[in-house]
């Protein structure tokens, strides 16, 4: 029965068209008594579940309306309580509808959905069927010789003897609990401590952590400027290296011309160049210039003269270089002076 769905049972036979058309359950009724007493074992375990289920649905579907008012009774059973259970105690007068109520609270909470699917039965109406199910009353009564359900509960002294021995279990149960809740509670007092260790250790790696993550920048940064100033000393280094091959190469070159002038003055002597020709050329042809000329066109000229011939441009030179500008540009002056007149 407990693998059967609702609409498997709804679409047995028509069930559930006849129902909600309210026709044809007289005959549903005499097809579920012959499936349910079959004698000669022709139908299926599986169809007499479904047989079984829909003839218990109808029967308590009927008398829903006297149930629910009732005030369901304290019952205790000992032993497994299936569907098929709650089915006969439900349909058996055993006991009143006290007795009978207390099973169908137990239906309700456990089944929920057979449970909304009979509600939906009572709801639509009794139909057709009047009267006892007499064929459900007697698969019922086969039930009963294969499997008697429990008649009057529990006796007063098998209830006490019951509950005392429930007591005792309990009492045991609970002094197991105690101790290990004490167990437990030990367990987590030293938890607790090893996290307030734990937590303390992550503190100081934290800390140890930080300092050394502050450490380690400062050595990036002392790393990276000494980088920086070794790159900048292999700088300098070449670049004064550089200077010192400059400086080499013309001091070289000093000494050389020092040398060659020192050589022919040696050879010459403290020579003076004069020249006494260039004051007796006519002061046009020595000034380079032609026709009549005028102060301004003189001025010009005695400044590029002295522009190209001055004494400090060749002091690099021997002595003899600057003496010979300067009677050149002596002769210079005076030709300006006489055009001047």
């Amino acid at each position: 029965m407990e693998s059967q769905s609702l609409r498997t049972l709804r679409r047995y036979l028509d069930y559930g068209k006849r129902a909600r058309q309210g026709v044809g359950l007289g005959e549903l009724r005499q097809w579920l008594g012959r499936i349910l007493l079959d004698e000669d074992q022709v139908y299926t375990p599986q169809d007499q579940a479904l047989a079984f289920e829909i003839s218990v649905a109808e029967g308590i579907a009927g008398g829903l309306e006297e149930l629910r008012p009732a005030m369901p009774a304290l019952v205790y059973y000992l032993g497994p309580v299936d569907k098929v259970l709650l089915y006969r105690q439900i349909l058996s007068s055993e006991g009143g509808r006290e007795r009978q109520g207390a099973f169908a609270r137990l239906l309700q909470s456990h089944y929920p959905k057979p449970w909304e699917w009979i509600c939906e039965r009572a709801a639509l109406g009794k139909g057709e069927p009047s009267g006892p199910d007499l064929l459900l009353e007697g698969f019922l009564a086969r039930l009963e010789g294969v499997s008697p359900l429990p008649r009057g509960g529990l006796g007063q002294d098998r209830l006490v003897h019951f509950l005392q021995r429930e007591l005792g279990e309990m009492e045991a149960a609970l002094g197991g609990l105690r101790e290990d809740l004490e167990f437990a509670e030990d367990r987590a007092r030293r938890a607790h401590q090893s996290l307030k260790r734990a937590e303390e250790e992550a503190r100081q790696l934290r800390r140890q952590l930080g300092e050394a993550r502050e450490n380690g920048e400062k050595l990036r940064q002392e790393r990276t400027r000494r980088i920086q100033l070794n790159r900048q000393a292999a700088q300098a280094g070449a670049e004064v290296e550089r200077l010192r091959q400059e400086c080499a190469k013309l001091d070289a070159r000093l000494r050389q011309m020092a040398q060659r002038a020192a050589e022919a003055e040696r050879r010459q002597g403290a020579l003076r160049v004069e020249a006494p020709q260039l004051r007796q050329l006519d002061p046009r042809q020595l000034l380079g210039l032609e026709g009549a000329t005028d102060e301004e066109e003189l001025n010009q000229a005695r400044r590029r003269f002295a522009t190209a011939l001055h004494s400090d441009r060749v002091g690099a030179l021997p002595a003899w270089v600057g003496q010979l500008f300067d009677q050149v540009l002596s002769a210079v002056n005076e030709a300006c002076d006489r055009l001047k007149k």
